[in-house]
């Protein structure tokens, strides 16, 4: 199965890449209200299974180019938690690792991405394994990270800018 043909794919981030996240450069306050936007553009359904009337993620979309060691964020996507889970297959893996979640769960979701892409396990297996090869090739890098149009400091000073004006 080609890589273009996956709706739902692993997305596996370089290690030196780690926790450089909205989520974890952004105020609390300020990345509730761009994850609720979010929330509220996709209408609170998930962008790849369809599901909506549950618990949602806002997960960030990066492009890689490696030639230029460049990470860039590209977009902000509302998921479900399923789906955000096989995204975050690493981070997943490792909690299923410590037993803050379950092998059960870890074989639904192996389940849910076969039928989401209309696939076979073999084929979710190929493409763990190749995943796996990129993310060992990455993680000797250290990337750039560009966070085009949603720079922080510009959302931080729009954010601010706001605020004052409310005043």
């Amino acid at each position: 199965m080609k890589v273009r043909e996956l709706k739902l794919r692993l997305e596996l981030i370089p290690e030196k890449s780690w926790h450089q996240n909205f989520a974890n450069i952004l105020s609390k306050p300020i990345w509730d209200v761009i994850r609720r936007a979010v929330y509220k553009y996709y209408e609170y359904t998930c962008v790849i299974c369809g599901i909506s009337g549950i618990k949602v993620h806002c997960h960030e979309v990066w492009s890689y180019d490696d030639k230029r060691a460049t990470q860039k964020l590209v977009n902000l996507q509302c998921l479900c938690e399923d789906c955000h889970n096989i995204k975050h297959w690493g981070r997943t893996m490792a909690e299923v690792n410590s037993g803050r979640l379950t092998h059960e769960y870890k074989n639904f979701l192996v389940s849910h991405f076969c039928q989401v892409n209309k696939c076979k396990k073999i084929d979710f297996e190929y493409h763990k394994i190749r995943e796996g090869e990129i993310h060992m090739k990455r993680s000797r890098i250290r990337y750039r990270i560009d966070f085009g149009a949603l720079d922080p400091e510009r959302i931080v000073e729009t954010w601010t800018k706001l605020a004052r004006k409310k005043k």
